[in-house]
C-alpha cells in the first residue's frame, strides 16, 4: 500500500499539481488554456492523462487496502501468539488509514465519487457505480479514522514492528 502512494499518478507527482488547483499557487502566465496550462486552469477534459491516471491510482490503492483488510482479518484469526495478532491488527490499521487518505483526497477533487468498501464490488461495470453525496464519503472516512487511532500506537511508544519509519501511528 506504501509503495502505491509513492507512484507518479499519486503523491509523487500528479496530485502536488492537482491539490494546488483552484489557489494561487496554481497560477501560471498567458491566458490560453493550452499545453502546460491546461491542468491548472481546469481547462483539461475528461481524457486527460495525468487525472485518469490520478483516479485510478487512489482506486488501485483503495481496492489494494480493501483486499489487504479482507485477507488480513482473516489471518490474525488464525493467529496463536497475541504480539502477531497485534502486529496484524495495526497492520489492518495503517491499511485503513491509507484508504481513508485516498478517499478524502478523492472527494475533495471530485466530490460525488463510488464509494467501494470491498473487493467483490470491484468488480462492477463502470456503469454500475453510483456517485456517493460527499458527507457519506466523509462517514466513512472518519470511520476509518477512528479505528486507526484506536489501533495504532504512538511512534515514540511503537513496539510491535521492528522499524516505524514513514508509517502512520496514532499521531498522523
Amino acid at each position: 500500500l506504501y509503495r502505491n502512494l509513492g507512484k507518479e499518478a499519486s503523491y509523487s507527482y500528479h496530485q502536488s499539481i492537482l491539490f494546488n488547483l483552484g489557489t494561487d499557487i496554481s497560477q501560471v502566465e498567458g491566458s490560453s488554456t493550452d499545453q502546460f496550462r491546461i491542468v491548472p486552469t481546469n481547462a483539461y477534459p475528461t481524457t486527460q492523462a495525468e487525472i485518469l491516471e490520478t483516479w485510478a491510482q487512489l482506486y488501485n490503492t483503495i481496492y489494494n487496502a480493501n483486499d489487504f483488510i479482507e485477507r488480513m482479518t482473516e489471518k490474525v484469526k488464525a493467529y496463536e501468539t497475541d504480539s502477531d495478532k497485534n502486529l496484524g491488527k495495526v497492520m489492518i490499521a495503517e491499511a485503513r488509514a491509507i484508504r481513508a487518505m485516498c478517499y478524502f483526497d478523492l472527494v475533495r477533487l471530485w466530490e460525488n465519487i463510488p464509494l467501494v468498501t470491498a473487493t467483490s464490488e470491484s468488480y462492477k461495470q463502470p456503469d454500475e457505480f453510483t456517485q456517493v453525496e460527499p458527507a457519506r464519503i466523509y462517514e466513512y472516512i472518519e470511520s476509518d479514522l477512528k479505528n486507526a487511532a484506536t489501533v495504532l500506537p504512538y511512534a515514540k511508544q511503537d513496539s510491535c514492528r521492528i522499524d516505524n519509519s514513514y508509517r502512520f501511528s496514532k499521531g498522523a
